[in-house]
């Protein structure tokens, strides 16, 4: 693949690293530490990740390498869990009672299947609704784990950045609260 440059910068060699506010466009492969393949971008089907580093589109760690990578260069990241998706969480493997369960969800809740559900947070509080995988199923009760599906495991990405895209500076900046007032998509603020 060819690497390349766009924006109104003019070329010099800082113009070929990526850095906060980039648009970057990577090929990644990413492994968990039981060999379960959780992202290839080169994998049949699969497409090139863009993402605006600093807007949260990936995971921070991720976009924290690519800071200061230049176009063509690879890494590779071996990573605990504690330094990607976190431990696993005792208390968002939730025990369920099966008459409190919506019918047509217990229906196709078997274990290793994903379901979506409501739970309280983990600081407590309002109640959220999160994807969980069941983990086993008996005639009275469902038990779900709401963890990440990678938290728990140590990870191996392999990260090459193959082009970059700067911000233009003359761009208008746009406040995504007063965009999101004139979409409707939220309440305007008294």
């Amino acid at each position: 693949p060819q690497a390349n440059v766009t924006g109104r910068r003019s070329m010099t060699w800082s113009s070929l690293i990526a850095g906060e506010g980039d648009t970057v466009r990577v090929h990644m492969k990413g492994i968990r530490d039981d060999g379960i393949i959780v992202v290839d971008t080169k994998g049949e089907g699969q497409e090139i990740i863009e993402t605006t580093i600093g807007a949260g589109m990936i995971p921070a760690f991720l976009e924290e390498s690519i800071i200061g990578m230049k176009i063509g260069e690879a890494k590779n990241l071996n990573l605990s869990s504690q330094e990607c998706f976190g431990d696993m969480k005792a208390d968002l493997i939730k025990q369920f009672t099966i008459d409190t369960i919506d019918p047509n969800l217990i229906a196709q809740a078997n274990p290793g299947t994903q379901i979506q559900s409501k739970i309280s947070k983990v600081e407590g509080g309002e109640a959220i609704t999160a994807m969980g995988m069941v983990l086993a199923r008996t005639e009275t009760h469902l038990t779900v784990n709401f963890n990440h599906p990678c938290a728990g495991h140590g990870h191996r990405f392999d990260v090459q950045l193959v082009s970059l895209r700067h911000p233009d500076p003359d761009a208008p900046k746009i406040d995504p609260e007063l965009l999101n007032e004139a979409l409707h998509l939220k309440e305007p603020k008294p």
